[in-house]
């Protein structure tokens, strides 16, 4: 049982997974098929602070431009929406805004 740390705490017994064992198991968020971008979920909220960071933008497209970006990667973000809102920031920060 090298995957769990055992605490006693009067008289119950606390099993929890050690933090290693969650990295490896947890399962990786599924790709799309198609574009070959994580499934990421988003929150209706991380996307209302995208649209103040990123003004003049389609933020769908923007969501898929990050998915893309994010398949890429070694390994999927672990919170979605601060890395969403950081790419957003950053594309932004680049491009400046769209048809301006």
């Amino acid at each position: 049982m090298l995957d769990y740390a055992f605490r006693l705490d009067a008289d119950i017994l606390m099993v929890t997974p050690k933090p290693k064992f969650l990295d490896n198991y947890t399962a990786k968020p599924e790709q799309d098929g198609l574009t070959g971008g994580y499934v990421l979920p988003l929150l209706p909220d991380t996307l209302e602070r995208a649209r103040e960071l990123a003004p003049t933008w389609d933020i769908r497209v923007l969501a898929g431009e990050w998915r893309t970006y994010a398949a890429k990667q070694k390994e999927p973000p672990k919170n979605p929406d601060a890395a969403f809102l950081g790419f957003c920031k950053s594309w932004f920060k680049k491009r400046g805004r769209n048809g301006w």
